[in-house]
Formats: structure tokens, sequence, C-alpha cells
């Protein structure tokens, strides 16, 4: 069972249980893993790579880091992952900073993941990050993607849409940054609200429930 499965790779804390079971139970693999860092999502995400190599017949992954996560994701996926034979053959760990083999990779990927997805997501003065508008074209079409963010995303509405955009752009088109704002806030309000309703609040949630 899943149980099984996750502990015969690598322990994990409940929260990365529930993670990654979430995603693997779910038919639509579109997330966006924005835990703080050091709280394991190079963990999480490698599991859900190793069940999607095992399940599949024709899998391709491609793992996207910066320059210098490069041989960490490596050294992860072949030790404690046990993918070593998959490397290089159905599972790619590329730069963030080469683009041509991104590009070229991208068009037979089945499975996209993105490291520290927040910095492709920042807009300068100059543009935003190239390599952004390549997974953009690219990513509507990946069955599977999975971005991972170390920073607090609600910090930055503008770089979190466009991070959503990615996994889905009819849902997030990136026209209407003001909507996307409102229902940030909204959003926010309500899980504020639903946080409130605990049993041991029960004589105070009468303004809550309102």
């Amino acid at each position: 069972g899943m149980t099984a499965l996750l502990s015969s790779c690598v322990e994990l804390e409940d929260y990365q249980f529930n993670v990654v079971s979430r995603v693997l139970e779910d038919p639509v693999q579109r997330y966006l893993l924005a835990d703080e860092v050091g709280l394991g999502k190079t963990v999480e995400a490698s599991i859900i790579i190793r069940q999607y190599v095992i399940d599949s017949r024709d899998a391709n992954v491609l793992v996207i880091a910066p320059p210098g996560l490069v041989v960490q994701w490596r050294r992860e996926l072949s030790g404690r992952f046990g993918m070593g034979a998959h490397l290089d053959s159905s599972v790619f760990v590329v730069s963030s900073e080469d683009l041509l083999e991104v590009e070229q990779r991208a068009r037979e990927a089945r499975m996209l993941v993105v490291d520290e997805a927040h910095h492709l997501s920042k807009v300068a003065d100059h543009g935003g990050h190239p390599l952004y508008e390549v997974l953009r074209s690219r990513a509507v079409s990946i069955e599977r993607l999975l971005l991972l963010s170390g920073t607090p995303v609600l910090a930055d509405t503008t770089g979190f849409l466009r991070m959503l955009h990615l996994l889905d752009p009819v849902v997030f088109p990136l026209t209407d940054p003001e909507g996307f704002e409102g229902r940030v806030q909204s959003r926010q309000l309500i899980a504020e609200n639903v946080a409130s309703l605990a049993p041991e609040n029960v004589l105070a949630m009468e303004s809550d429930l309102d």
C-alpha cells in the first residue's frame, strides 16, 4: 500500500506523507509545493518522481534546478532514492541556466519538476526570466508538473500568480492581476476563520460563523 511504498525509500514526517499521498492519489498531478526552506520539498518531489517512473513504461522526467543544486539533485535521486539507473535515460536533471537543453528536454518530458520556481516568476525591469517564457509555452502540454518554492508565496502576489499560471493558465490568467489579488485576500480571510473554528473556541465561534 501507500505506507509501504513510502517507507521503503525514506522516512517521512506526517506532513510530508500527507503531501506525497495527496499528489500521488490525484489523477491531475499539477502542484505548487511551497513549504518553507528545510522542510523537505526535494524529498517529497523525489518520491513522486520515483513512483511515476516505477508506474510508467514511457517515463520521461525533466528536473530543472539552479546550477548549484544540479549535483545535489543527482546525488539524492541516485543515492537515497535508488534511481541511478534512470538518470540520463528517463530522468534528466538540467541547470536552469541551460535554456537550450531545457527547451530540448521539455519537448519529450511527461513530468516536469522546477526547483526554486519563485526565481523564475520574478518580473524584472528588463523583462521576465527567459526560462519562464520557455516553460510557459511547454508546461501546458506536460502531464505532470511540480513547482517547488522555498519562499512565502503570498508575500509576492504577482510572482504567485505567475507560478499558478504555469499550473493552469485558464484558471489563473496573467491578464487579471487585480482579480487574483482579490481572490487571494478573500481566501486568506476564509482560511483564518476556518482555522479559528476549533472545538476549544466554541464560546467565541458566533462572530466567526457570521
